[in-house]
């Protein structure tokens, strides 16, 4: 919570710098995002409407921005939208096919989607673009291999992840 604290303030920063850069905006709501999922948030509802908000002022900025498509894609998938975060996924990939960021969140879309098998390749494609990828990659990885019923390769997976949450058990 404090380090998604420090972000919102520097993106707030940022904004207040040039309340045009849809980047900001997007990356805004994913860190409000963050704090809807984890539930850091006094109010939930207030703050899901934040984060559509600033979507919606991202993408009417800058249709071109990638990761206002990729962040537009997860929110999306949260909310139980399929088909749009299969579009925004797929616009997502097709402005930036090199973002590692994109290429797992294709390979978690397509896992739940029920194309786990699909969706491990992407994730381990991601993998090999940046080597140095977020832990939670692993994360990734393991809930598609989960859902593929490759279950000693899922534990595997998720062993590489320091910290376990309710949802890895």
């Amino acid at each position: 919570p404090p380090d998604n604290a420090e972000a919102q303030l520097l993106l707030d920063r940022a904004l207040a710098l040039d309340p045009d850069y849809a980047h900001a905006h997007a990356w805004k709501a994913c860190v409000l995002g963050q704090t809807w999922v984890n539930n850091w948030c006094a109010d939930r509802e207030a703050t899901w409407d934040r984060v559509v908000a600033e979507l919606g002022t991202a993408l009417a900025l800058d249709d071109h921005d990638s990761d206002v498509h990729r962040i537009l894609a997860a929110v999306s998938l949260t909310h139980g939208d399929h088909d749009q975060a299969a579009y925004h996924q797929q616009r997502a990939l097709a402005l930036n096919p090199n973002n590692d960021l994109i290429l797992v969140q294709q390979g978690e879309l397509l896992t739940w989607l029920g194309r786990p098998e699909d969706g491990i390749e992407w994730i381990k494609k991601a993998m090999r673009l940046n080597p140095y990828h977020p832990e939670r990659f692993w994360s990734h990885l393991g809930r598609a291999r989960f859902g593929a019923r490759r279950y000693a390769e899922a534990v595997e997976a998720l062993k590489r992840v320091t910290a376990l949450d309710h949802l890895h058990h």
